[in-house]
């Protein structure tokens, strides 16, 4: 009865929490790139062209996101349609926001539950040990308020979620049966997933080629050194901890097929366009900004110190548990990854909007393993903490998940002088209209010119916002 009622209040927990965050993000204007990628206006059409970048290969051309199709491509396909089917039960500009937070806020919950699973090792959505590691880690996702600069891991924007918190979670997804080898089935269903994932997700986020090599060096010298401290010889499927070669077969194949794949997605990812137009800096004043962006994320706010200061306190005491060893090799693991990642960061390449490297969504991979280990080392704490110690380690905790849901500050009026914008455009029929509204209208900034709102005036009218495409300025 009472283990019942326990994942009834946790499955009650996690649906306030992800009914808060869904409010939320129905409350977020549209970002600048967001028409142009979904229309897609003309820098963006190549792209969907050419899907796997040959012309870069045949032709050596340069154009926007050579590299990027497939997330492109979900962009487009998703949000041309999505709002037009939503206006079946509400108003046109409604649909809009409406589609945004809905994918907004399953994205969301696909992170959450994946990295439930790899907490506590349940894949059933309604035990109580997954329950409570989504609820342990749910209030860490800050949509708005004090601490989203620094550890915001579903974008404002709905373009930065889909290029990055979307193919990050795939990335995750793909892994788990490198994670879980021993007790992964293999079904045909599946080889078709992984098989597509292979040539997907390195043609998505810009990411995600990065990652997917940088996670296979960790495993291959994870595997070298673990095989020399056995006293084994080197073998590819020991690296896996495979019982047999037969087991391991699939893992191995696309183990090859997408570092294949994120090794070509980074070659012709040089003819980026945006690489050519983007201020460029020497490499070495990159590597001397990057110490000052790791400390801006790390502390700018108080949420990133906090998760810091928990996941050391309780690996204080994990370190005096029989879990220690297990505990302490993926926190190595992952500290080999993290160093990795944050030193190729400046190849990368500069960008403006990005003036010290890192910023929190080339930070996310990093900010994903921090609420990890802030999920895994509080489940382990609390399972072997001693009883008089644990009403002391629960209550700190409620507190400090407390803060965090009162940090992410709801900001219900973010886009409600867009709107008002959109619903004066619905309701004219002039070709070009002024707006009084001095607000980013689908835009990263106030549109002085009519001519730079013919994007968005095309997609208002594929959505049936506007009776004809209107321009749009503002003085």
């Amino acid at each position: 009865m009472y283990k019942h009622l326990r994942r009834l209040f946790l499955a009650f927990l996690l649906f306030l929490d992800t009914g808060y965050s869904f409010v939320q993000h129905l409350h977020m204007p549209v970002d600048g790139d967001f028409t142009a990628i979904v229309l897609p206006g003309p820098h963006y059409e190549k792209v969907l062209k050419d899907p796997l970048g040959v012309s870069v290969l045949t032709g050596n051309e340069v154009y926007a996101a050579p590299n990027r199709f497939f997330v492109h491509w979900t962009l487009s396909a998703l949000f041309r349609n999505f709002p037009l089917l939503l206006q079946k039960i509400t108003h046109p500009v409604d649909s809009v926001y409406l589609a945004i937070a809905i994918s907004k806020t399953i994205i969301q919950l696909f992170l959450i539950g994946l990295l439930a699973f790899l907490i506590s090792g349940r894949s059933n959505l309604l035990s109580e040990k997954f329950l409570l590691a989504a609820v342990l880690i749910t209030p860490l996702f800050q949509t708005s308020g004090y601490y989203y600069h620094s550890m915001g891991v579903i974008e404002q924007s709905v373009t930065y979620t889909f290029f990055y918190a979307l193919p990050l979670s795939l990335t995750l997804f793909f892994f788990l049966p490198f994670l879980y080898p021993k007790t992964w089935k293999w079904t045909k269903i599946k080889h078709f997933v992984w098989g597509s994932l292979t040539i997907i997700l390195p043609l998505s986020g810009p990411l995600v080629p990065g990652i997917v090599l940088l996670g296979f060096l960790t495993l291959l010298i994870r595997g070298f050194f673990e095989g020399r401290k056995n006293g084994t010889t080197f073998s590819p499927f020991k690296i896996f901890t495979f019982d047999s070669p037969k087991n391991a077969g699939g893992v191995v194949f696309y183990f090859v097929m997408i570092s294949f794949f994120s090794l070509y997605s980074l070659y012709i990812g040089r003819n980026n366009e945006e690489n050519f137009s983007a201020q460029s800096i020497a490499i070495g004043q990159s590597f001397l900004l990057l110490p000052q962006g790791i400390v801006r994320v790390l502390f700018q706010k108080l949420g990133m110190p906090l998760i810091l200061l928990w996941v050391g306190l309780n690996s204080f005491l994990i370190s005096k548990s029989d879990h220690r060893e297990k505990y302490f090799q993926l926190l190595k693991w992952f500290g080999l990854f993290s160093l990795l990642y944050l030193l190729l960061l400046p190849l990368g390449g500069y960008r403006d909007y990005r003036p010290l490297i890192i910023r929190r969504d080339t930070f996310l991979p990093l900010t994903l393993g921090m609420f990890f280990f802030f999920g895994y080392s509080s489940l382990l704490v609390l399972k072997n903490l001693k009883s008089k110690y644990r009403v002391i380690h629960i209550t700190t905790l409620i507190v400090l998940l407390g803060v965090f849901t009162v940090a992410d500050q709801p900001e219900l009026d973010k886009n409600a002088c867009e709107k008002e914008a959109l619903e004066l455009l619905s309701t004219t029929n002039e070709a070009v209209v002024l707006l009084k509204k001095d607000c980013p209208v689908m835009a990263w900034t106030p549109l002085r010119n009519p001519k730079y709102s013919e994007n968005t005036a095309r997609m208002l009218f594929h959505w049936r916002i506007t009776k004809s495409v209107q321009l749009y300025y503002q003085e």
